[in-house]
């Protein structure tokens, strides 16, 4: 014993202020068991012996001792100063009654067949096992079951009762009776097991976190609470957590068999927790949380601003937003360049599919503002118990059929009104117009050359083109003409767009002599024949084809050269009119009337409605 007692007393000189360590095999070549049951057992682990009671108050570890034992009659007392740890086991048959840490590491056992009182300001460590045979334990402080078990046996009279925290990372199998009191906790982890094939009565609250597993017997009373776990604390619980143990932004609810993704895009001031919900997925703000917002992207598009107290649902696919608690402002952008905010209270609902939503007020009235692609801005209170579908690419907002009031509906400045069944357009914007075909604007043709008119389609990226785009304003005839499309879109904006376009008249040469032209009179014997003789040109080309062509005869008074009637002149014979190759000039040899004194117009006409003019008077 002279070399134990030494080694005892040198520790103690070096490590006295920290903690005490109590080496009792030098060479840890032999067991040793220490039986508290007197005054020298007692101060052998620094305990302070008052019969029947060794107290510790220091922070302990008891290495190299494989049993502590505590007989019957007798209690260990580990003060809330004590920290103490036995590596071997612990064997109790009296009473172990701890108000400080007590831990039982890896290689250490508890077999319990008398009394363990875990005080509310005690805990204990359970790192292998604990087994209850025949005994009690009684828990109103922590229990920690860390890598571990508590085994509490069918031997008669083993019970546990806890009305504090017991917390299970390993196993509990529990063959006797777990009375878990009001306000008591057990929280069985990620990894932890609860075997039940004994009696479980739970006025207090289980909870199985992290999917971890509860077999056997279901306790009796209050059921098992099965919450999620968040590994990585950033507040997206794992089963929903694309990135698990990674503090992360994204979640999703696809590997469940949903279809809600999301990602937390600014946290702000806010403390958020998101979680799977049936088949949708919750997201919360804390009531804690301050002033500024967080914010948060669901369904590839949708923002959802969140402050202090804020709850939501959500579920993609369809999309359902379902506002819990508080108010939630909802940003829906449409991807094209559309954007709709709304303001919901508790009890309000978003419902979209894919792009449209459909906003169901049923207790505040939310406000909403659609900001179309053109800029337009639409704004409405939506009154309780009524319903809009908004549809962001087209901009427009349609009441529901059931709804029981008109919503009044801002666009810009103008005021609109929605009843039941209605739909209106925040679109101010005319469609824009394109022009398909051969003419373009100030293209000059001659006639007989004017291509096709053209034909012109509309397109309008907001309501839509209502109806078909169409052209008027074509024609071939000499002159200047204008072409313009018209459009109109479903918000009743109507579009235009114009082409100019020239038709050229031809060119007539003549009549050449012997006709004279101008203001000169031709003099000729009544009943003579007289050649008229003239050229017709398309700009540079020279016409040959005698049906582009008319002569016609007006009699007119020779005095006053005022219109008396109009004699179309027939030709037959020679008489008729022909193209002279050799000559290169249309020719018609008109025989005059055989009425002396009379004066006549000789008129020439082109299909472009050219003319020229010869006088004849007829002596």
């Amino acid at each position: 014993m002279g070399d134990l007692t030494y080694r005892i007393n040198l520790i103690l000189v070096v490590f006295f202020v920290f903690s005490i360590t109590i080496l009792l095999s030098p060479e840890n070549a032999y067991a040793i068991d220490i039986t508290i049951s007197d005054q020298s057992s007692c101060e052998s682990i620094r305990g302070t012996w008052s019969s029947p009671t060794c107290t510790l108050a220091t922070t302990l570890n008891l290495v190299g001792v494989d049993n502590l034992i505590i007989p019957r009659g007798v209690t260990l007392l580990i003060t809330n100063s004590g920290n103490i740890t036995i590596p071997g086991a612990v064997i109790i048959n009296g009473q172990l009654e701890n108000n400080g840490m007590f831990t039982s590491p890896g290689n250490g056992d508890v077999i319990n067949s008398g009394i363990i009182i875990n005080t509310n300001s005690g805990t204990i460590n359970i790192e292998n096992s604990l087994a209850n045979i025949g005994g009690t334990i009684t828990n109103s402080g922590t229990i920690n079951i860390i890598a571990g078990s508590i085994d509490n046996t069918a031997a008669a009279g083993s019970t546990i009762t806890n009305s504090g925290t017991i917390n299970n990372s390993g196993g509990i199998d529990n063959a006797g009776t777990i009375n878990n009191n009001s306000g008591g906790i057990i929280n069985n982890r990620l990894g932890g097991l609860i075997d039940n094939s004994g009696t479980i009565n739970n006025s207090g609250t289980i909870n199985s976190l992290c999917e971890a597993t509860y077999s056997g017997n279901p306790p009796i009373q209050n059921p098992i609470n099965n919450l999620p776990c968040d590994n990585d604390a950033d507040g997206i619980f794992n089963q929903v957590d694309i990135e698990p143990d990674i503090f992360s932004n994204d979640f999703s609810d696809l590997s469940l068999g949903g279809t809600t993704t999301g990602t937390i895009i600014i946290r702000g001031e806010q403390t958020l927790t998101i979680t799977q919900d049936s088949d949708r997925v919750r997201i919360n703000a804390a009531t804690s949380g301050r002033t500024i917002s967080a914010s948060v992207s669901v369904c590839g598009g949708t923002i959802l601003l969140f402050t202090a107290g804020d709850e939501i649902i959500v579920k993609c696919g369809s999309v359902i937003v379902e506002v819990i608690a508080g108010q939630v402002e909802a940003v829906l952008d449409a991807n094209t360049g559309s954007t709709t905010t709304a303001t919901l209270s508790a009890g309000d609902s978003l419902t979209f599919e894919p792009l449209t939503f459909t906003l169901q007020s049923n207790s505040g009235t939310p406000s909403v503002v659609l900001v179309a692609p053109d800029s337009t801005v639409a704004t409405f209170d939506l009154p309780t118990g009524n319903s809009v579908t908004v549809d962001p690419v087209t901009s427009a907002l349609t009441a529901a059929e059931t709804n029981p009031d008109t919503v009044i509906v801002f666009i810009g400045e103008e005021q609109h009104s929605l009843p039941s069944g209605s739909t209106v357009f925040a679109d101010t914007t005319p469609p824009s117009i394109t022009f398909s075909g051969s003419i373009n604007d100030e293209d000059n043709f001659y006639f007989g050359d004017v291509p096709a008119s053209l034909a012109c389609s509309a397109f309008d990226d907001i309501s839509g083109v209502s109806g078909t785009c169409t052209v008027t304003g074509y024609s071939t005839e000499v002159g200047t003409h204008t072409l313009t499309a018209t459009a109109t879109d479903n918000a009743g904006n109507v579009g235009t767009s114009t082409i100019t376009y020239h038709v050229l008249a031809w060119t007539i040469s003549g009549f050449y002599p012997p006709v004279d032209m101008g203001n000169v009179l031709n003099t000729v014997k009544n009943g003579r024949t007289v050649p008229m003789k003239f050229e017709v040109f398309k700009g540079t080309t020279e016409l040959t084809d005698i049906t582009i062509a008319t002569l016609s005869l007006t009699q007119v008074t020779c005095s006053t050269e005022m219109l008396i009637g109009n004699i179309e002149i027939t030709s037959t014979g020679d008489t008729s009119l022909r193209y002279d190759t050799s000559s290169g000039q249309f020719i018609y040899n008109w025989k005059t009337p055989d009425t002396a004194n009379v004066c006549y117009d000789v008129v020439l006409t082109t299909s472009d409605t050219s003319t020229i003019t010869a006088h004849f008077e007829l002596t």
